[in-house]
């Protein structure tokens, strides 16, 4: 399933977790996990969370944080019970034949 950067973000912000809407996540120690993507993506992922309401930064004792909002913890709940897609048809039919016997009927 590939994931888009924003995805990555709010489901480690929500993890599990999501019962537990207090918890933080510093902003660096994510980007340090996840070393695939570019500082610039990072940053843009954040800017489009926090624009869309899905997150917002909080500080405490002079250091930014995190955390999920409701709005951001419906998203990733929706997108867990999601169907996946169904995949294409091939263009082949097939047909299933079986015999009873009259006895066993």
């Amino acid at each position: 399933m590939h994931q888009t950067i924003t995805e990555l973000i709010l489901e480690a912000l929500t993890g599990d977790s999501y019962l537990y809407p207090g918890i933080y996540e510093k902003p660096y120690h994510f980007y340090k996990r996840y070393q695939g993507f570019k500082k610039q993506q990072y940053e843009n992922a954040i800017w489009k969370l926090k624009n869309s309401g899905r997150i917002k930064i909080v500080v405490k004792n002079n250091k930014k944080f995190l955390q999920c909002t409701q709005k951001g913890q419906l998203q990733i709940l929706l997108k867990k019970a999601a169907m996946p897609s169904k995949e294409k048809w091939d263009g082949k039919w097939r047909i299933v034949m079986f015999d009873i016997p009259e006895a066993q009927r």
